[in-house]
């Protein structure tokens, strides 16, 4: 589940914070008279989420393929690994991963739900882009 919310991020589906970030483009291109590159946006979206959905279902919803588990069982194993046991590994870093991606997820979702701080930032950074004439003068100062 942690993997199928960040696939709908990513491919920009609500309540979501890739969503936010693909409204945004797409009403830029529109509000710039470019339809071509609001459309280009759109299927990127839709392609990144249907190539998501692929690894999805690959992944997690075919078995296993036999000859691969044949294989793992007929390949010799290490020294070092062949002396622990699966109860004996450590388990810190199993649950560091799975919350930090919990923690990912949850800042997908708080983004996607109240997105006003980021999206005023990037306003004021598309801004300072478009007119580089404050950030000029905070470097240069006032020149003769």
């Amino acid at each position: 589940m942690l993997f199928l919310l960040s696939a709908l991020s990513l491919g920009g589906l609500p309540p979501l914070s890739g969503f936010w970030a693909k409204y945004m483009v797409v009403r830029a291109a529109l509000e710039a008279g470019a339809p071509v590159s609001a459309g280009v946006a759109l299927f990127t979206g839709f392609f990144t989420l249907f190539c998501m959905m692929m690894v999805w279902t690959e992944v997690f919803w075919k078995p296993a393929p036999a000859a691969a588990e044949e294989t793992a069982a007929a390949a010799p194993v290490p020294f070092d690994t062949a002396i622990r046991t699966r109860s004996t590994l450590p388990r810190l870093p199993v649950f560091a991963a799975i919350t930090t991606i919990v923690l990912f997820n949850a800042l997908a979702l708080a983004i996607g739900l109240y997105p006003e701080p980021l999206i005023q930032l990037a306003q004021q950074a598309a801004q300072q882009l478009s007119d580089p004439s404050d950030y000029i003068q905070q470097v240069f100062g006032s020149m003769p």
